[in-house]
């Protein structure tokens, strides 16, 4: 799946609500706002107060990795580290009204209950006390040396068989120009 183009609203509250994160991984992150989930768009998503770890590639099937061939190799070579990334706290001091978190041990909480019930008990739960449709949460991301390229782990989360994982890799023509998400590799389908 290949996406360019306008981020939205939504992109742009979460570009300045990122703003006091790392300088350049602000606007990384906006046009992940804009995509289509398993689920559908992310409106109604709270996001995460933590990063999460990028899994590593490294031992994936040869067929999978197949999908990564045009991405950069700098950025495969980075994602195939035994630790690609790390989780971390969000700075929330910096966000801004309209740009909602949840604390990541809810969202660990929830999922660890519907896996145990088998039902959408946990999950109804979860949107009613967050008033809230699911949520996303995104790994640091690596990049490149030149910072044109870079790619980003996430999650999208909203119950039932709505939801993914997986890979965004971004890209911009200048370091003044914006993000623009050149793919997304879906890691897991709920």
């Amino acid at each position: 799946m290949t996406r360019k183009g306008a981020h939205g609203g939504v992109a742009c509250l979460l570009t300045a609500a990122l703003l006091s994160q790392a300088p350049n991984h602000v606007a990384i992150y906006a046009p992940l706002f804009g995509v289509s989930y398993h689920g559908g768009l992310p409106r109604g998503f709270v996001v995460s107060d933590s990063s999460v770890a990028m899994p590593t590639l490294q031992g994936s099937s040869p067929d999978w990795l197949r999908q990564f061939d045009d991405v950069p190799a700098a950025l495969r070579r980075a994602a195939s580290r035994t630790e690609p990334t790390r989780v971390r706290p969000l700075d929330l001091k910096s966000l801004p009204a309209g740009i909602r978190t949840v604390p990541s041990q809810a969202t660990r909480a929830v999922l660890a209950a519907a896996r145990a019930s088998g039902t959408s008990a946990a999950w109804e739960t979860f949107k009613r006390d967050y008033n809230a449709n699911g949520w996303l949460a995104f790994s640091d991301p690596v990049l490149d040396s030149a910072g044109l390229d870079a790619l980003v782990y996430y999650e999208a989360e909203c119950g039932g068989l709505c939801g993914e994982t997986g890979y965004a890799w971004l890209h911009r023509d200048s370091l003044q120009s914006d993000w623009t998400l050149e793919k997304k590799i879906v890691r897991r389908l709920k």
